[in-house]
């Protein structure tokens, strides 16, 4: 997604020698390797919902690992919980325990606003998934609210209404928190100095 590109971008520059991209979603991977090109970029296909698709090649020689997929839309976690549970919570424990079983020195798990004091059913998949990831295998975690310009946030979902005259919200009380692209990606740098080697 928008976010695992702006990180992946910041690692290459930073000068790392590798960086792994595991995702099951074919669009965004063509996309990002149009976008990104080089060589220390190796991609690998798996979905973190079935355990035995994540396999040990995958994570071997692996230094720090940021834990980014997830299922997002509020609304339709409210239609189908059960899909975000899998992605969100079991998901997000099959990629820890492969964490866990490759000694990674480094392990991130972002999260979202929607996870400190939850009301929807997203908010309490990614509650969960934090405390899973600090509570029981000494993970890091970090929250970042609506990245502006993100694929899927407010703003080009705000410029498309207004072509039609007509903007619609949730509720006019609403609160957002918001930040750019790049201090997503700061955010996230900074967990990733927090989190010490042996946490696992």
């Amino acid at each position: 997604g928008s976010f695992g590109k702006a990180f992946t971008r910041w690692a290459l520059a930073s000068g790392v020698a590798q960086v792994r991209i595991l995702s099951d979603g074919e669009p965004r991977r063509v996309e990002m390797e149009r976008t990104i090109r080089d060589d220390r970029i190796v991609y690998c296909m798996a979905d973190i919902r079935d355990a035995e698709s994540l396999r040990p090649r995958f994570f071997d020689g692996v230094d720090i690992l940021i834990h980014a997929a997830a299922k997002k839309h509020v609304p339709f976690a409210e239609a189908a919980t059960w899909e975000y549970v899998r992605t969100n919570v079991i998901g997000s424990k099959h990629v820890a325990d492969a964490a866990e079983r490759a000694r990674i020195p480094k392990v991130v798990g972002l999260s979202s606003d929607k996870g400190s004091a939850p009301g929807t059913a997203y908010g309490y998949t990614k509650a969960t998934m934090e405390r899973s990831f600090v509570r029981e295998y000494g993970f890091v975690c970090t929250r970042y609210g609506n990245v502006a310009g993100s694929s899927g946030s407010l703003i080009p979902t705000l410029i498309e209404q207004r072509k039609s005259g007509v903007v619609q919200l949730t509720h006019q009380d609403m609160t957002r928190f918001w930040m750019t692209m790049g201090e997503a990606v700061q955010l996230v740098r900074r967990a990733v100095e927090t989190a010490m080697p042996g946490m696992v």
